[in-house]
């Protein structure tokens, strides 16, 4: 459960500074009509009478000003298209190739993206100078609001203006202050000095099990997050190395490389925070999205650089810096374990949990008690991914020198770790308040639906069913009785066909990997041959699993087969999951009595709901095609008994026949798609009609 980041702090809760820069935002606006309305008037004091010659330049200055938007959008469509189309291994050969020679390839992607902004910059200057002159070709052409010249000015003033972002500490429950933390805040103003830099700092909590630290700039200083639970691990020394790697990131040696940050900020966020943002959006789509594009790559080519670099701001404190790299990599095999380990579900209590997190830090202090010997050799056998962000901590802790791993650890004490349980216990507060609102009904969902699921399941004998058993194992796992679920989806691989049989190999896989069982790549190999339906999360975790474990011929196997399983995803599989006009649709034959045993199927759960059912064959290749069965509801059908309908309706189409089938809702399509197709509908509620 994570606690939300309020959005919608009301307008006299902003930070003075914050109200400051949004009103620039509104005089651009302003500016842009004035200067509009200025040059609207300038024939007039120049008494210059309409010409036809001056009305076709007007009349050509305004059909340029809507093409340019969509000649903008119609090239980052063209670019998406051009990298859409490529195939799932030339992707992967084309982004890993930019890890090859990583620093002379960072240095040349950020030459690029420096002249990507020139040429925006240009761009922007021809913007605000077509606004003028199309301003004066609307006086030609009698047009008396000078809008759409006006959109054109403002537009090249966000781009030419500096940008600035306002940090409003308001927004972010967790923001820690300064007063009640001096220990915490004196640690990084310590760190900010030793680093050479200066500036306000903020400190925030994040809840986020798999976030360790991030530091964000700010106009007027920082902004550090730090993961609750790891602030409960980590010593005032190993915080103090933290610190000091967070801000060797912003440092002024990395202006550069923050500028480039800076400006993909903008370029995400809209470039205003006015209502006209759809008009910059528009104006700026291309140049944004390949600055976007290329900025990945660039990020993708110096991140392992640009970690190593900062840790070399750790270097004076080899030992502290050593431990607080290998509790983040404890939390991170701790996770990894405890995602699929039975324990007690949150929402068992009826009311919340008021320590969520000190019962959290508690487990996990004795996990590493118990198993950092364990684990040390998980740290020692690590390989790095091809995709990943930051250095094995292996080379980390070999950078600075560290060949021994420790088994025994110490953690805060005195007024700094005093602090720390303040912040954790104000953390738990928060989460507790937060989910108290709709915990009743989270419990309903999350907890006594799957105990009853189960309960009903146990009493009617425990039988494993082709359409039953994937909402058992989910129901069991929701119940954190993850070791009867595995055992439940090794029942349907056993008693089982291989087509009803996919999701226990998945869940199987998943378990035995997070339990080191290196069978569960053959499982989650099988299951993705079955179903498509797991390719993702199944390529990730193997991935995950052979570098966490240093296997580095299973990694190697990995490679080979992984861009054939994402190729055919990409070009079948992920096609068969929409459906829409431009899509080659037959009428479709099933073998015989297959349709009459679905439609009766079907009917026995729509709940009287159900008023047409369609099904047709969507051609994909001259060798593959699915079968889309298309569920029309009653326009009165509640929400809910729509979602358990097609529930249970895709469950069957998915476990109980050797078929390619999807399924989508009527009222979800375009319409007229299914209709076009002669004989669609195979069944039609006689009453409803």
């Amino acid at each position: 459960m994570r606690i939300k980041k309020t959005t919608d702090t009301p307008a006299e809760e902003k930070s003075r500074y914050a109200r400051r820069l949004e009103t620039r935002e509104y005089i651009f606006v302003v500016l842009g009509f004035l200067l509009s309305i200025a040059v609207w008037c300038a024939p007039i004091l120049f008494l210059r009478e309409a010409t036809t010659g001056l009305i076709i330049v007007s009349i050509l200055l305004l059909v340029i000003a809507l093409l340019i938007p969509l000649l903008s959008f119609l090239l980052m469509k063209r670019k998406s298209e051009k990298l859409n189309s490529m195939k799932v291994a030339e992707v992967q050969e084309f982004v890993g190739s930019h890890r090859e020679h990583a620093e002379e390839t960072a240095e040349e992607k950020k030459r690029l993206l420096e002249k990507i902004k020139g040429a925006t910059n240009l761009y922007a200057v021809f913007l605000f100078l077509f606004g003028l002159i199309l301003a004066m070709g609307h006086y030609y052409l009698r047009i008396y609001f000078p809008g759409i010249p006006a959109f054109y000015i403002f537009a090249a003033l966000t781009q030419l203006k500096k940008p600035k972002y306002a940090f409003e500490k308001e927004k972010y429950q967790t923001n820690l202050e300064p007063g009640d933390y001096p220990a915490l805040y004196a640690l990084a103003r310590k760190a900010e000095e030793a680093s050479g830099i200066s500036g306000e700092i903020y400190i925030g909590l994040s809840d986020d099990r798999d976030q360790a630290t991030s530091i964000i700039r700010i106009d007027r200083g920082y902004y550090f997050s730090i993961g609750v639970r790891l602030l409960k691990l980590w010593t005032e020394e190993e915080l103090y190395t933290v610190f000091l790697h967070e801000f060797a990131h912003v440092a002024s040696e990395n202006q550069e490389t923050n500028a480039l940050n800076d400006y993909l900020t903008r370029t995400m966020d809209g470039r205003s925070a006015t209502y006209l943002q759809f008009v910059t959006a528009y104006l700026y789509a291309y140049p944004d999205a390949l600055y976007q594009f290329e900025h990945f790559l660039y990020q993708f080519a110096s991140s392992v650089a640009e970690e190593e670099k900062a840790d070399r701001a750790m270097k004076a404190f080899p030992d502290a810096a050593a431990m607080a790299f290998l509790k983040i990599k404890y939390m991170e095999i701790y996770a990894w374990e405890d995602d699929y380990a039975d324990d007690t579900p949150y929402y068992a209590p009826e009311e919340p949990q008021a320590d969520r997190f000190r019962c959290d830090t508690e487990k996990i202090k004795k996990a590493i008690t118990e198993r950092a010997k364990d684990w040390n050799k998980l740290v020692q056998s690590e390989i790095q991914s091809r995709s990943s962000t930051r250095p094995p901590v292996k080379m980390r802790l070999e950078s600075l020198g560290i060949a021994d791993l420790p088994e025994v650890f110490d953690y805060p004490a005195g007024d700094y770790g005093a602090e720390c349980e303040k912040a954790e216990a104000f953390m738990d507060k928060l989460l507790h308040d937060e989910n108290a609102k709709d915990y009743a009904a989270n419990r309903e969902k999350f907890y006594l639906k799957p105990q009853e699921e189960v309960e009903t399941w146990e009493k009617e004998g425990r039988q494993v069913t082709a359409e039953g058993y994937r909402d058992v194992v989910q129901a069991l796992a929701a119940l954190c009785r993850f070791d009867e679920a595995a055992s439940l989806a090794e029942r349907a691989i056993n008693e089982l066909s291989d087509n009803a049989s996919h999701y226990g190999y998945y869940f199987r896989g998943l378990y035995r990997l997070h339990h080191y069982d290196a069978g569960g790549l053959d499982d989650l190999y099988k299951a993705i041959e079955l179903n498509g339906n797991y390719v993702e999360e199944a390529i990730d975790t193997i991935g995950a699993f052979c570098c966490f474990m240093g296997l580095q011929a299973e990694l190697d196997t990995y490679r080979e087969k992984v861009a054939g399983i994402l190729q055919k995803f990409a070009d079948e599989d992920e096609q068969a999951g929409s459906l829409g006009k431009n899509d080659r649709l037959t009428e479709e034959h099933l073998p015989e009595g297959m349709l009459e045993e679905i439609l009766q199927y079907i009917v026995s759960v729509s709940q009287g709901q159900v008023a047409k059912v369609y099904l047709v064959r969507k051609v994909i290749s001259d060798t593959f095609f699915s079968s889309p069965f298309i569920i029309r509801f009653k326009p009165d059908a509640p929400e809910e008994i729509r979602d358990d309908v097609m529930h249970k309706i895709f469950l069957l189409l998915d476990n109980d026949y050797d078929w390619q089938f999807s399924l989508f809702a009527y009222d979800d399509l375009e319409k007229g798609v299914v209709e076009k197709v002669p004989g669609s509908c195979v069944w039609e509620d006689k009453e409803e009609n």
